[in-house]
């Protein structure tokens, strides 16, 4: 079992607890000679000792958990800032084929999927390679070095859609196995969802797909939702 500050103050209130009940069954038994009264008094004060750790490591635990989940979005914006004062470009080279069938057999590939909604519509693409072959999807695809999850989403609509559009926010991460690739082998994608949103008032079937889509659909959000 893993120790961290999210479990290891209940553990230690625990042993807090088990130490004073133990101390009272030892001032219980050695305390014979004493009164009924103080025996009583001294046991309910070294129980109410032990819940008073416990919730004194509780609200440590809570504090500590609530800087980590801060500490997480500043690391993140950090990394971002630390792209950008570094004026590294992203990485705009491909890996050979033969390695990219070796890289995607052996681990998971960072993926960044773009969610445009118009009007109560969300874009979908259909794909003419694999995975998911004649599929409707999201644009989107491989994440490059040093590059921003946002700009990503804005590439990939770009590149497959011919389409204008800024980021919104990160919507959240999936993670997907399908048991096909266009190299080969089964792909683990790790797909980060960008809400993305028209740069322009052009219109929805102003839509022009590269060559690796066939089709296009604005699906309408409350049907996908049924």
């Amino acid at each position: 079992v893993l120790l961290d500050s999210k479990n290891i103050a209940p553990i230690v209130g625990v042993k807090f607890l088990g130490i004073s009940l133990s101390l009272c069954r030892e001032e219980w038994i050695a305390s014979t000679e004493m009164s009924s009264g103080f025996k009583q008094h001294t046991s309910l004060f070294l129980v109410a000792f032990g819940v008073i750790c416990i919730s004194i490591y509780w609200a440590i635990s809570i504090w500590t958990n609530s800087r980590e989940i801060a500490g997480t979005i500043l690391y993140d914006s950090s990394l971002t800032g630390l792209w950008k004062s570094t004026n590294e470009p992203p990485d705009n080279t491909l890996l050979p084929a033969e390695v990219y069938s070796q890289v995607i057999r052996h681990l998971p590939v960072t993926c960044v999927d773009a969610i445009l909604v118009k009007d109560g519509h969300v874009l979908l693409i259909q794909r003419l390679t694999e995975p998911v072959k004649g599929e409707f999807w999201f644009p989107g695809g491989r994440l490059r070095k040093a590059e921003s999850f946002e700009d990503a989403a804005v590439r990939f609509v770009h590149q497959e859609t011919g389409l204008a559009v800024r980021a919104v926010r990160v919507l959240g991460v999936t993670s997907s196995v399908f048991d096909t690739s266009a190299h080969g082998g089964s792909t683990h994608t790790v797909n980060v969802n960008v809400l993305v949103e028209q740069a322009s008032d052009s219109m929805p079937d102003s839509v022009r797909l590269d060559s690796r889509h066939g089709q296009f659909e604005w699906v309408s959000l409350c049907s996908a939702s049924l």
